[in-house]
C-alpha cells in the first residue's frame, strides 16, 4: 500500500495485467539490463525498460509492482542503466559541429564513417564528420588555435617579444628573452602534460617549457639548447635540479621543428622532459599543488610555434591529440611513422585504406593510419521541421543529444539534425536525460 502511495504521489501509473506479468517472468527477462529511474521528487523506481510510447511515457516492468509502471518523461530525472566501461584506447569520430564519439572506425565510404561500440554500429553522415582518428585520442585541457590569428586562451608576454601570424602558426622574434613568450592556465591537481612544436630550432638559443603554481612558484622549468648535433637540458624549480647534455642526430633539428614535451605526475612525484621520441631527462617533481597552475613556452631566439596545448594525464609521444593542418579540401592522412599526404579520396574499409593522393589510386593497412581529416564541409542547411526537444543519451561512445521516438528493452532509436536516425543498443548505454517539457 505504501508502494502504491509513493508511485502515485509520482504520478506513477500503475497497469496491471496478466499478459505483462507473463512476460516479466518469461525465460527472455534473464537478458534484460535492469536500470534505475529517478523522479523530479527523488523517488526511485528500479525495472526494466518495456517501450517508450508514442506520448513520451516510459513503461517499466519490475518486482515492486504488478505488471507495468507507466512515468510520463517530464516526470523523470534521469533514466541509469548504470556503469559502462569507458571505451578505452578507441579511435573517434570527431563531428563538424564539435562533438566526439568514440568507438572503433570500421568503415569510411564517400557517405558515411561506421563506428563500432557497445551500443552498437553507428552510420555517421561524412557530411557531419570533421576527422577520424583510428588510434586512442588524448583528452586536451588546454588548446591553440594559430590557424585564425588568435592567441587564446594562451597570452603573449608583454614586453619580451614582438609575434606575427603566418601559415597557421605564431612567430615570434624575441626582444628580451626573460620568461616564457606564451602562457595559459590549466586547473588540475591530476598529472598532465605540456607539449608545443617550435620550429624551426633556435640554434644555440634555450626553448624549453615550465609550470608555476598560483602563487608564481615553479614547479619546473626545464630548457633546451642545441648546437649541432649536441644539446644541453637544464631543470630548475625541481627538488633535484641538473644539467644534462648528449648528443643528437642532426636531422632531427632540421626546418620540420621538433616537438617539446614535459610531462607533470605529481603522483608518481617525477617530471619528464621529452624532445619528439626522445626522453632527454626525468626529474623528481615537486609535492601536488592544488589549484590552477600557469604553463608557460619558453623561447630564446627566432623561432615558430605551430601549437601549445596541455593534455590530460601522462601522454606519452605519439598519442593522437587534435587535428591540426586543416585543409581546404581533400583529405589529410596521417601514417603512424610521422608522413602525412593529402587526397582526392579516401575509403576505409576490412581493415585496408585505400586513397587518391594525385598520382594514382594507392592503398596500405589501416594499422598504419592514425587520423584521417576532411575538407570543411560546405554548411548544411537545416531541415525544414528540426528536432524541438533533444534528451541527452551517454554510453561508452560519449555522449549523443537526440529526440528519442522509441525505446524497447534491447534498444533506443531516435534523430538527430546533424546525423539523422540513430539506433543504439541498451548494452551500451548509461544514463539518459529527457529534455523538459517545452513551454509555448
Amino acid at each position: 500500500m505504501d508502494r502504491t502511495c509513493l508511485l502515485a504521489s509520482a504520478a506513477v501509473l500503475l497497469l496491471a495485467s496478466a499478459a505483462t506479468a507473463a512476460t516479466a517472468a518469461g525465460p527472455d527477462n534473464a537478458a534484460d539490463r535492469s536500470c534505475v529511474v529517478t523522479l523530479l521528487g527523488g523517488e526511485r523506481l528500479t525495472g526494466t525498460v518495456a517501450q517508450l510510447d508514442s506520448a513520451r511515457r516510459l513503461h517499466l516492468k519490475g518486482e515492486a509492482f504488478q505488471g507495468e509502471a507507466v512515468v510520463p518523461v517530464e516526470k523523470i530525472a534521469s533514466l541509469c542503466f548504470g556503469d559502462v566501461p569507458d571505451a578505452a584506447n578507441l579511435g573517434e569520430v570527431i563531428l563538424a559541429g564539435g562533438g566526439r564519439l568514440r568507438g572503433t572506425v570500421t568503415a569510411v565510404t564517400a557517405d558515411t564513417v561506421a563506428l563500432d561500440c557497445a551500443a552498437g554500429r553507428l552510420q555517421i553522415p561524412r557530411r557531419a564528420v570533421r576527422a577520424v582518428n583510428l588510434v586512442a585520442v588524448a583528452e586536451v585541457l588546454v588548446g591553440s588555435d594559430f590557424s585564425t590569428g588568435k592567441f587564446d586562451p594562451w597570452k603573449g608576454r608583454a614586453g619580451t617579444s614582438t609575434w606575427a601570424f603566418s601559415d597557421g602558426k605564431a612567430n615570434f622574434k624575441i626582444a628580451c628573452a626573460v620568461g616564457p613568450v606564451i602562457t595559459s592556465t590549466v586547473t588540475t591537481d591530476e598529472a598532465f602534460t605540456v607539449e608545443a612544436k617550435v620550429l624551426p630550432v633556435p640554434t644555440g638559443r634555450r626553448i624549453g617549457l615550465e609550470i608555476r603554481d598560483s602563487g608564481g612558484t615553479t614547479l619546473g622549468l626545464i630548457s633546451f639548447s642545441a648546437s649541432g648535433a649536441s644539446f644541453t637540458l637544464t631543470s630548475s624549480g625541481i627538488s633535484d635540479g641538473r644539467n644534462a647534455s648528449g648528443q643528437l642526430d642532426p636531422k632531427r633539428l632540421d626546418a620540420k621543428g621538433v616537438i617539446l614535451r614535459l610531462i607533470n605526475d605529481p603522483r608518481k612525484g617525477m617530471a619528464t622532459f621529452w624532445l619528439d621520441d626522445i626522453q632527454l631527462g626525468e626529474c623528481k617533481a615537486r609535492p601536488p599543488a592544488s589549484g590552477p597552475k600557469t604553463v608557460g613556452v619558453d623561447l630564446g631566439g627566432l623561432a615558430a610555434i605551430e601549437y601549445a596545448r596541455v593534455l590530460k594525464g601522462v601522454v606519452a609521444p605519439g598519442q593522437l591529440t587534435v587535428a591540426e593542418g586543416i585543409p581546404a579540401d581533400g583529405a589529410h592522412i596521417d601514417f603512424a611513422n610521422g608522413d602525412c599526404t593529402r587526397a582526392a579520396s579516401v575509403a576505409l574499409a576490412d581493415g585496408r585504406l585505400t586513397f587518391d593522393a594525385g598520382s594514382g589510386q594507392a592503398a596500405c593497412k589501416a594499422a598504419v593510419v592514425t587520423r584521417i581529416v576532411f575538407a570543411a564541409s560546405p554548411q548544411v542547411e537545416p531541415a525544414a521541421a528540426p528536432v524541438p526537444v533533444q534528451d541527452l543519451v551517454e554510453g561508452d561512445f560519449g555522449r549523443l543529444s537526440l529526440r528519442l521516438v522509441r525505446m524497447t528493452r534491447d534498444e533506443i532509436i531516435g534523430r538527430s539534425d546533424e546525423l539523422g536516425e540513430i539506433r543504439l543498443r541498451s548494452a551500451g548505454l548509461r544514463q539518459v536525460t529527457f529534455a523538459p517539457p517545452r513551454t509555448e
